[in-house]
């Protein structure tokens, strides 16, 4: 028997994984029956593509088979596939006989197999040739043909593989193993790092980032333990991979030829590539990560050819009892309590190193710390961490988990050709160019326990600053600052100029932020257009959108509700969702709801006397102008030091309610009349004029 098994799902579920490692398939699937001394009751079940198209008897005190009845179907849900990806259901019985039976006869389309009781008492088959587990992708292994005992070489590929599945980011790689002789490839987690790999999407013919490595354990039954695999690891990605893209994955060119390390010459070695998740049991005693796959692939007859040079590595000559050397992985950089303890100026300031992609902290970095902030600068960033937030780990996690984990930071910059292709994978609106306009960086925050698990840090409640660098020549009115996601979504998370002409910006979570010039036309809007300049700035800034995925809609009109999220977008008041408008006709779950809240809040909007808002009607232009209005009463900044006096031919038509406000606002300069003299009070707001009065607040 195999002394180890792989860990593939949560320790609640191992108990029904090993029932189905005891029972293998044959062509209607595997059996295990017995008879209860206590009840009297003969139970068990088979695996089963069809059970309709199979019956079970068993053999009577006369010698006469009857067939048992009571019969339920269940299955185990993903993990139900053969190798050719055929659903197999459990089929299982339980009756009360009062008889113990010798034999049991399970009948398949005529074709009969009978089932002798065992000594341990038990009616069992097992057939080794094929087994259950989840759904099977296609996929091609590179091991065949290459030296037994030897390394492989940087350049060289692993293996390749076609997900059946889109939405993960891990992968499980079991080298070769031969399960009789239990000789095994080697991998050396001390000399190996993310970098020592490259997963090319052969589809798209682009990379996909190796974030990190991940240590598989394994659980030995004669140790009663968990303990560490020495052939096999887990790799996690920057971004999902894709359904049935094709990906190969090999050794980088970075690589020192070391990382692994191939079994002696042979012809029955088994390898396996895992695809899924990388997650964590957690009881009060134990921590312990496993992978949990969705797709699967095995490779079976992995052949290695003999070495006749008589050298056992050409690269590394053996010497037994000597471990390959350990690599200094100089892409993490240590932070020790005596640098995070000595603050100048209320911060720690760390600059990080030239190759430098992560930093290590202590556990207790927040403690360290104390009220200080965390500075560091890199090549073409900086950025201010709060230790509040390094502090939530330790709210947060177990004694268990916490005991010698340690905190890590990534920063680890994109190059060029790597954001050109991280915004090739970017899902953008129709006549939309996104070019590189600055700095671009990997950033990341975990806990990476005692035995490697990760945990990485929650969304934040106190942002961290960054500062990013800005490309020269750079239109710098469609610039910000994005987050993307690996699935391509682009989320926009705004930012800022400062005197150095570098961006700065807030960030709340993990991910991939690059600073990208957002150029987008419409069909509708051309550069003739009185309002062009200003419609695409205010697009760039995600303030205004489209009305569909080609068209503006300049002359169109704007309502309360949208005027409101235009207003509250602008001055970036945060949507306020948890508060409960005051006004009778605002649905707290409609999308405007939060934006209106937070204006209100600010003290811009009013309704009507019967308390009401109106959200769906047109805003007209005196209405816009008493909102703006407000705005300079509170923001007297906004007002134009050279502010001359406005009339407008049809002053007598403005209501009094809004007159005083139209007048603010003209001779603040942000809203003007129209060509005939006139300002037009009871006319709509058109989408054309709400984007030149947006901007004019804006550059103000």
């Amino acid at each position: 028997m195999i002394k180890e098994w792989k860990m593939r799902l949560s320790i609640s579920l191992c108990t029904i994984m090993l029932l189905s490692m005891l029972l293998p398939l044959i062509s209607y699937g595997a059996s295990m029956f017995e008879f209860n001394y206590y009840n009297g009751k003969f139970s068990g079940g088979i695996y089963v593509a069809d059970p309709d198209k199979v019956k079970v008897e068993y053999l009577d005190e006369n010698n006469q088979y009857q067939e048992l009845k009571n019969r339920h179907v269940s299955d185990m849900g993903k993990y139900s596939y053969d190798d050719n990806n055929i659903f197999h259901h459990f089929l299982s019985f339980s009756e009360q006989l009062n008889y113990d039976p010798s034999q049991i006869r399970i009948t398949e389309n005529n074709t009969a197999n009978v089932i002798t009781k065992g000594n341990n008492g038990f009616f069992g088959y097992y057939d080794e040739s094929v087994s259950l587990n989840v759904y099977r992708m296609s996929g091609t292994e590179s091991f065949t043909g290459k030296l037994g005992d030897s390394y492989l070489k940087a350049g060289d590929s692993i293996l390749s593989f076609v997900p059946e599945a889109d939405s993960h980011r891990y992968i499980q790689v079991n080298l070769p193993y031969n399960y009789e002789t239990t000789k095994s490839a080697q991998y050396h987690p001390s000399v190996t790092a993310s970098t020592d790999f490259e997963l090319i999407n052969k589809s798209v013919t682009s990379s996909v980032y190796v974030n990190a490595v991940h240590p598989v354990h394994n659980f030995s039954s004669v140790t009663n333990t968990w303990r560490r695999s020495s052939d096999s690891f887990i790799l996690e990605f920057q971004q999902p991979l894709s359904k049935l893209n094709n990906y190969e994955l090999k050794l980088s060119s970075t690589s020192s030829n070391n990382e692994i390390r191939l079994p002696s010459a042979g012809s029955d070695y088994i390898a396996s590539i895992e695809y899924g998740d990388y997650l964590r049991d957690i009881t009060e005693y134990r921590d312990t990560p496993y992978f949990d796959s969705v797709n699967m692939k095995f490779f079976y007859n992995v052949t290695l050819t003999n070495n006749n040079t008589g050298t056992t590595n050409p690269l590394f000559p053996s010497t037994p009892g000597v471990p390959p050397v350990e690599k200094v992985d100089t892409s993490i950089q240590l932070l020790t309590a005596d640098a995070l303890s000595k603050p100048i100026d209320g911060k720690v300031n760390v600059e990080l190193a030239k190759d430098t992609k992560k930093i290590q902290l202590p556990i207790n970095a927040a403690e360290l710390l104390g009220s200080n902030s965390l500075e560091i600068k890199g090549n073409g960033f900086s950025l201010q961490f709060p230790s509040d937030e390094l502090a939530k780990f330790k709210e947060k996690l177990t004694e268990a988990q916490l005991k010698d984990a340690q905190i890590t930071i990534e920063l680890a910059p994109f190059s060029d050709i790597s954001t050109t292709k991280l915004i090739s994978t970017v899902t953008k609106p129709n006549n939309t160019i996104l070019n590189s306009a600055g700095s671009s960086i990997n950033f990341n925050v975990a806990v990476i326990t005692k035995v490697g698990t990760v945990i990485p840090l929650p969304d934040l409640s106190n942002p961290i600053k960054f500062t990013l660098n800005v490309l020269k020549d750079t239109n710098t009115a469609l610039l910000g600052v994005y987050s993307i996601n690996g699935d391509g979504k682009l989320e926009y998370l705004g930012g800022k100029l400062n005197d150095k002409g570098e961006i700065e910006v807030e960030v709340y979570k993990s991910g991939a932020l690059a600073v990208l010039e957002y150029n987008r036309s419409f069909n509708d809007v051309n550069s003739e257009q009185w309002a062009h300049d200003y419609i695409k700035l205010l697009t760039a800034k995600h303030i205004l959108e489209g009305i569909d995925k080609d068209n503006f809609n300049p002359s169109g009109n704007i309502t309360r509700a949208q005027f409101a999220a235009i207003i509250s977008r602008t001055l970036e008041l945060e949507s306020d969702v948890s508060t409960e408008s005051t006004f009778s006709d605002v649905n707290p779950t409609s999308w405007y709801a939060g934006y209106v809240v937070a204006a209100k809040n600010a003290g811009l909007l009013e309704g009507s006397t019967d308390g009401k808002f109106s959200p769906n009607d047109n805003i007209t232009r005196e209405e816009m102008a008493v909102i703006i209005g407000k705005l300079i009463e509170k923001n007297p900044s906004l007002s134009s030091q050279n502010s001359i006096n406005v009339t407008f031919k049809d002053q007598n038509k403005i209501s009094d309610w809004a007159s005083e406000y139209v007048k603010a606002a003209a001779e603040a300069g942000l809203l003007s009349g129209k060509q005939n003299g006139n300002f037009d009070p009871k006319a709509n707001l058109t989408r054309a004029e709400a984007a030149k009065i947006i901007y004019q607040i804006l550059t103000q």
